[in-house]
């Protein structure tokens, strides 16, 4: 497996999102810090902050 393909089945790790690896931020207590219905590793794979609620879907089909 890839370090990508292992991320994709364990999310993030709760020092990459309080020390902002990825270059974002997020509540390591929580799936989705701000709220909006996105997972904070999908926002940060899809270059969003997981801090501010996302206007789209990242992709999702209605």
């Amino acid at each position: 497996m890839t370090t990508t393909q292992i991320l994709m089945v364990m999310g993030l790790a709760d020092w990459e999102e309080t020390l902002g690896v990825f270059g974002y931020f997020s509540n390591p207590t929580l799936v989705d810090s701000d709220g909006d219905g996105e997972g904070d590793f999908d926002e940060i794979n899809g270059g969003t902050d997981p801090l501010e609620p996302c206007t789209n879907s990242l992709g999702r089909r209605p």
